[in-house]
């Protein structure tokens, strides 16, 4: 079916059975290796045997007449695979968009939903319209910071964000926009498990970034620390990094060199003592920005994703989450209520021990349906207690779960991203 741009206003809900939306997706595409010669086919079984998704909730809307295609346009491999079987010609060296664009003209949405702001550039979506015959629904997702052409937002005829900070952009821009928050994956959930067999105390699975130079990421990596090293945390984070000693000399000494280098005449010889000689090339620094913390390596389990994370959230008494940062409009970035983990912990029917953020009660209340701290030391206080009194971290996980259920699953986000459609598709 095709709409006119007249009926993408106060269309008739029936209309709605009709729609096929394009999911334009990325993916962790480091998450599996496959052979040269596997399909795009077999990569997408793949994903979907081990319930890694980064959009779940539209698995519910084939049963509500609406055809859901998404690609993983950032896996190389799978959309090469495609553009062979469906014999499309590209440039090599453009291969992202130009397959991009052969999928686009191929399916023949009456919706694209972007699920990444700055992954399609303005002017790709400017051609596209330019091309296609009808008038096609723009959504995208805004949960990232902007950068680059994205400072100004355009080319869209709707946002979703599921962030108090990015909502606050989108309003003073003045630009049609829902909220939109994550959720948890109620198709993946496996939490047939009583709290009181559940066999890891505490845990938490999540992203353990280093950075020197900011504060992002550091708040949470030192409270894992702290729970690593003096209580009963159970961590599952990136653990692939094979010499984090070897980067982090490296980048010692690149500061030093610099420091040295730019003393006094005479001074400035002790960039040649003999550690410094041995670097070749000192205009490059070493980025020790990614690793795990070699003390606590052997203490970190690999990340889980889809399945295998929700077995280990439905497996755990207590997990914790600590908020990540997001920018701002101006100044240093700000830590805002709403990741993913939170939902996918409740959703688990696990006690989340989560870092209290203005806005939290928007979706939890806090100490009743989650426990919340404000600093490190609160943080081990609290897991001690909540360790300590299983049946009363029960109590906050079940609350926890059946706000969840009601309020924060896939199923939920399906209905609410249906009526948006109704709304203005």
């Amino acid at each position: 079916m095709t709409l006119t741009t007249d009926q993408f206003v106060g269309s008739k809900h029936s209309q709605i059975k009709n729609l096929k939306i394009l999911l334009p997706s990325l993916i962790n595409d480091q998450l599996f290796a496959f052979a040269p010669d596997d399909d795009w086919r077999t990569i997408y079984k793949k994903y979907a045997d081990e319930g890694v998704d980064r959009n779940p909730f539209v698995k519910h809307f084939p049963r509500e007449g609406i055809e859901i295609v998404q690609y993983w346009i950032n896996h190389e491999q799978a959309q090469k695979s495609w553009a062979k079987e469906f014999k499309i010609k590209y440039n090599p060296e453009n291969w992202f968009l130009e397959i991009l664009e052969a999928q686009i003209l191929r399916e023949d949405p009456e919706v694209i939903y972007n699920t990444t702001l700055t992954v399609i550039p303005y002017s790709f979506i400017k051609s596209i319209k330019k091309r296609i015959h009808k008038k096609i629904f723009w959504i995208c997702y805004y949960g990232v910071p902007r950068k680059g052409e994205f400072k100004i937002f355009d080319q869209y005829d709707l946002y979703l964000t599921g962030f108090d900070e990015f909502e606050s952009q989108l309003k003073e821009s003045s630009q049609i926009y829902e909220f939109f928050p994550h959720y948890f994956d109620d198709l993946s959930v496996q939490n047939k498990i009583k709290f009181q067999d559940r066999s890891i105390p505490f845990s938490f699975l999540g992203s353990l970034i280093y950075k020197s130079h900011t504060d992002l990421g550091n708040y949470r990596r030192l409270i894992v620390e702290q729970l690593l090293d003096k209580g009963k945390l159970e961590c599952w984070s990136d653990n692939t990094s094979k010499n984090p000693y070897k980067v982090i000399r490296g980048k010692l000494l690149y500061d030093l060199h610099n420091f040295f280098n730019s003393l006094p005449i005479g001074m400035h010889l002790l960039t040649h003592l003999p550690p410094f000689r041995k670097v070749k090339n000192w205009q490059v620094m070493p980025n020790p920005n990614h690793f795990v913390n070699p003390r606590f390596k052997k203490k970190i389990y690999n990340s889980r994703y889809g399945h295998a994370l929700y077995r280990v959230l439905g497996n755990s008494k207590i997990t914790l989450n600590v908020h990540g940062q997001v920018y701002g409009r101006v100044g240093p970035p700000v830590f805002t209520v709403g990741n993913i983990r939170m939902f996918e912990a409740t959703g688990s029917r696990c006690c989340l021990l989560t870092d209290h953020i203005v806005g939290i009660d928007r979706y939890f209340e806090p100490d009743k349906e989650v426990v919340t701290f404000k600093n490190q030391n609160e943080a081990k206080e609290k897991s001690e207690f909540l360790i300590k009194n299983p049946d009363y971290a029960e109590s906050i996980a079940e609350r926890g779960y059946q706000r969840a259920k009601v309020n924060h699953s896939s199923t939920v986000r399906a209905k609410e991203f249906l009526e948006i459609l109704k709304n203005y598709a």
